[in-house]
């Protein structure tokens, strides 16, 4: 049975050229595209593995992709020059996990797309009957915003719950960085404004 990832990344071409590396996996591909000041993984499951949930170990000498799990058919996951999460986008998919963090559990199959920043999560949901989402937030949010958003409420641990009546854009405002600070604990990285 044939598998393969192709990816199309457009780059700036007074930079020098990304480059793209090859990750062994069993069920899928993967690859990690390494910019000077970026690295982003991608993840796709083979058709008769979707669904399923997978495990991709620490890439070697990339400590800001440790340990992952989902059960994305597709996750797109992009971390600054200094090792901090950027960027999540996940497709078909349910949770997923970076390191010892969850950052997001959801109660059917959504796509999902996330952008974390100090202060503040932008996100952008695709769930066709609606859903709820429990969210890593690290503290309880200032505010959760968005046209889709019918109630939020926030847990010990950092978990925030989300109520989506449909697919759209949201805004979670935070008090601080403290989720980058829990998803890397060993490290002292703040993410580049």
């Amino acid at each position: 049975k044939a598998r393969f990832l192709a990816v199309l990344y457009p780059s700036d071409v007074s930079k020098p050229e990304p480059e793209i590396t090859p990750l062994p996996v069993l069920d899928g591909a993967a690859i990690t595209i390494t910019e000077p000041d970026s690295i982003t993984l991608v993840r796709t499951q083979s058709a008769a593995d979707i669904g399923n949930s997978w495990v991709l170990d620490e890439i070697d000498g990339h400590p800001e992709f440790p340990l992952i799990s989902s059960d994305a058919g597709l996750a797109r996951i992009s971390a600054d020059g200094i090792g901090a999460v950027k960027q999540v986008f996940i497709q078909d998919a349910s949770n997923l996990s970076i390191g010892n963090t969850e950052i997001f559990s959801s109660d059917s199959k959504i796509v999902l797309n996330l952008a974390f920043d100090i202060g503040i999560i932008r996100g952008h949901i695709i769930a066709l009957d609606g859903c709820s989402i429990d969210i890593f937030t690290g503290t309880a949010p200032l505010s959760v915003e968005g046209s889709t958003v019918t109630a939020y409420s926030s847990s010990a641990g950092g978990i925030t719950r989300i109520v989506f009546s449909g697919q759209g854009d949201f805004t979670i405002y935070l008090s601080g960085d403290s989720i980058f600070e829990r998803i890397f604990p060993a490290q002292d990285v703040f993410p580049v404004q």
